[in-house]
């Protein structure tokens, strides 16, 4: 990245003009988490952006990614900032937005001054119209208030906000006393006076909570549903469902032969995997498991007939329909899918995002969850998911009552909100 804050080395696709509204400049901010959960629910939203005339800049986590995935569209990716790795002592787990701030590192001045300051320099560099987060606080510390800012995702990225920041669901759990809520605000408070030295020099104003930061955006789209709503008891949520894209074309599915219930598995590599790919395979299964960065030719050597490991993302529709049922690691897009399809999941997740979709999908009865380094707790889980009809009943249950659900319709609205505020 130059000194400018614009990566000139990313490819750039050019721009076609389509549609009656007047052109805007788009600037789309992804800065944490990774995988498709955070490009995949804005694609289908930025096709109709592109279709009205709009430009748009991808400044994303995973530039490659973000290629590969709207290689289609006419768009322009460059680097958002990285975080390094904060210095600040680590809370053993995160249960609200400003602990978990505290985690990445924007209690470090130092740290925190650096990223924003690479935030505020993409922004100059694109001059935008109109800014959309997905996952991206730094970018929403350090915009300029001179134009709309719209949020766009799950309920993780779209948080409930008070004054100090709410309990994320599996927060929920813990006892709530006065001085834990106490304790939360101080901390919050100290977070909050780096911030704002940060925030004084890139001459904004201070602001008094985190949630003046949500409370203050033009627009908020809750891209997700009810009983998987990373927070519990919002005030009058309007939520739209969950949005998905995987990039593939919906191409016919090859399984393989084998015996039993069809297996979908989209997986990340973890300790325990071994015992449950084992479980697989002396289940007879027909399994199709797509690996997100392991090492596929290692993994066809403990493939049986009935496997097949493919490195490369499968139809999500399609094996949602053709599946029995998956195993996931609870990544919020492919857990919607899967549900609206009817079908039970065991969950493997990988982080606190992950941790509580998987906590809520088991909440409605229509998922098994088990820990990402105990394979014999993932073994458990999957025979109950494969054995126990109860989990499938509850999953069509949830695809009953969301029978009418339309990504593309949710994409539309969504798209045309946009419109208005540009016009």
């Amino acid at each position: 990245m130059d000194q400018s804050g614009c990566d000139s080395s990313i490819d750039v696709f050019p721009l076609v003009k389509v549609g009656n509204f007047p052109m805007a400049r788009i600037l789309f901010a992804w800065e944490l988490g990774g995988g498709n959960g955070h490009l995949g629910p804005f694609h289908p939203i930025a096709r109709h952006l592109l279709a009205a005339g709009h430009s748009i800049t991808l400044a994303v986590r995973d530039p490659q990614r973000a290629l590969k995935l709207f290689r289609s569209c006419s768009v322009e990716v460059i680097q958002a900032p990285l975080w390094p790795k904060s210095g600040l002592p680590r809370l053993e787990s995160s249960i609200n937005y400003s602990q978990m701030l505290h985690n990445l590192g924007f209690g470090e001045f130092d740290v925190c001054s650096r990223v924003l300051a690479q935030w505020r320099a993409i922004e100059d560099c694109t001059d935008p119209d109109l800014i959309i987060v997905d996952h991206a606080p730094g970018l929403l510390l350090a915009a300029r208030a001179r134009r709309p800012v719209v949020a766009i995702g799950n309920g993780f990225f779209v948080p409930k906000t008070g004054v100090p920041m709410p309990f994320l669901s599996l927060g929920d759990l813990l006892e709530q006393s006065p001085d834990d809520i106490n304790s939360l605000l101080q901390s919050e408070l100290e977070l909050l006076q780096t911030i704002n030295r940060v925030r004084a020099a890139l001459q904004l104003q201070e602001v008094r909570s985190l949630a003046e930061i949500f409370d203050n955006l033009s627009n908020q789209f809750l891209t997700t549903f009810p009983e998987l709503d990373h927070y519990s008891g919002r005030t009058k949520p309007q939520y739209r469902g969950g949005l998905s894209y995987d990039g593939t074309r919906d191409d016919v599915v090859s399984w393989p032969l084998g015996s039993g219930p069809r297996i979908f598995a989209y997986l990340k590599w973890s300790k325990g995997l071994g015992h449950l790919f084992d479980a697989i395979g002396g289940s007879g299964c027909p399994s199709l498991i797509v690996t997100d960065g392991m090492k596929i030719d290692q993994l066809q050597r403990i493939a049986r007939s009935h496997m097949r490991f493919v490195d490369h993302p499968l139809p999500i529709d399609r094996v949602a329909c053709e599946c029995d049922f998956a195993i996931l690691n609870a990544t919020h897009g492919t857990t919607c899918r899967l549900l609206l399809a009817g079908k039970p999941i065991l969950q493997i997740p990988h982080n606190l995002e992950q941790a509580i979709t998987a906590m809520r999908t088991a909440n409605i009865g229509a998922a098994v969850c088990a820990d990402k380094v105990d394979g014999v707790g993932m073994v458990s889980a999957f025979h109950s998911v494969r054995l126990s009809p109860k989990h499938a009943i509850e999953a069509k249950a949830f695809a009953a009552r969301y029978q009418n659900f339309s990504v593309d319709h949710v994409a539309t609205s969504i798209a045309q909100k946009i419109n208005q505020m540009l016009t």
